[in-house]
């Protein structure tokens, strides 16, 4: 198949996962869903490893959360939203947080906070971890975790 249906087939993903509640959004996802060649798509490419770790990729790397960024802090907030993540490595494992410790606000703004801590992963490696809470145009509140090579 071609690009363009991986495209839309990702962006479906990411949409359900996100669970956006925008009426138009919800539609978009409707009328791709009920598309021919996408469903053709999609049932070709349900197992291909590459759409299961984009599924992943969503699901861990990029998470709503219902909260306020202004009245959150580094150390009792997005501290308590990193246990237990688990993060992709660049030779493609996942590791997971067991503790961050020693975490600082790095930049604040109205829509986002930025925070960097010492984090334990469970493969017993400590490593730096960038933490980030952000609100989108429309609202949503989202939460990115990358570690700091």
């Amino acid at each position: 198949m071609s690009c363009f249906y991986r495209r839309i087939v990702s962006l479906l993903f990411c949409m359900a996962l996100i669970g956006c509640d925008d009426p138009k959004v919800q539609k978009f996802i409707s009328d791709v869903k009920n598309d021919s060649k996408v469903q053709e798509f999609i049932s070709d490419v349900k197992d291909d490893p590459s759409i299961q770790r984009l599924i992943s990729d969503v699901k861990t790397g990029l998470n709503v959360v219902n909260a306020d960024i202004q009245a959150m802090t580094c150390e009792e907030d997005v501290k308590g939203m990193a246990k237990g993540v688990a993060l992709n490595t660049p030779l493609g494992s996942t590791v997971s947080i067991v503790t961050v410790r020693d975490i600082r606000e790095i930049s604040r703004t109205e829509e986002n906070i930025v925070c960097i801590g010492n984090v334990l992963l469970d493969d017993a490696r400590k490593s730096q971890l960038r933490m980030e809470v952000f609100k989108d145009e429309i609202g949503n509140i989202f939460y990115v975790f990358n570690e700091v090579t």
